[in-house]
């Protein structure tokens, strides 16, 4: 009896540590993903050879929910570094929203040229109250820093305080 009571207490242990690691690990992710920083225009080039879309914009009550995909033609994403910039129409200041890395397989089927576009997916998600939406609407552009590349892309898409996609 006393090794059975030596197991389950190994086992309540390690299934505490194991809760604690899951819990730290999704408040880094849950921070990193809200991490808003300034972009400064002069990091990007003006140049832009990247593929894109926007798919989705939706404004919901509480957070602004952003997804797409960018890749460049015949390049495969090495590392993935890019996010959603956001340029103030009322202060012309920019912000820099984190993003995540979303597998699309469906781009392979698209651009059927024999590269990965699989690691080209973004999807973010912003507080409405961090951007202060509801005193100015934002130009959205793409960041793509993949793979050496500096380019900043003009979606053309405007972000305003309107509910639901846009």
């Amino acid at each position: 009896m006393g090794k059975t009571a030596v197991n389950k207490r190994n086992v309540i242990i390690a299934s505490v540590i194991l809760f604690l690691c899951v819990i730290i690990f999704c408040a880094t992710q849950f921070y990193d993903c809200s991490n808003l920083q300034t972009f400064h225009v002069a990091e990007a080039d003006e140049t832009n050879c990247a593929k894109w879309n926007i798919d989705k914009i939706n404004c919901g009550n509480n957070y602004v929910i952003i997804s797409g995909w960018a890749f460049v033609l015949k390049e495969a994403p090495e590392r993935f570094n890019s996010s959603i910039v956001l340029k103030s129409t009322k202060t012309k200041n920019y912000i820099e929203i984190p993003t995540a890395l979303v597998a699309r397989a469906d781009l392979n089927k698209v651009f059927s040229d024999g590269t990965d576009y699989t690691q080209s997916g973004f999807f973010s998600k912003v507080n409405k109250d961090e951007i202060d939406l509801t005193h100015s609407s934002y130009r959205v552009y793409i960041k793509y820093f993949n793979n050496n590349h500096h380019i900043l892309i003009d979606t053309k898409r405007t972000l305003t305080n309107k509910l639901g996609d846009q």
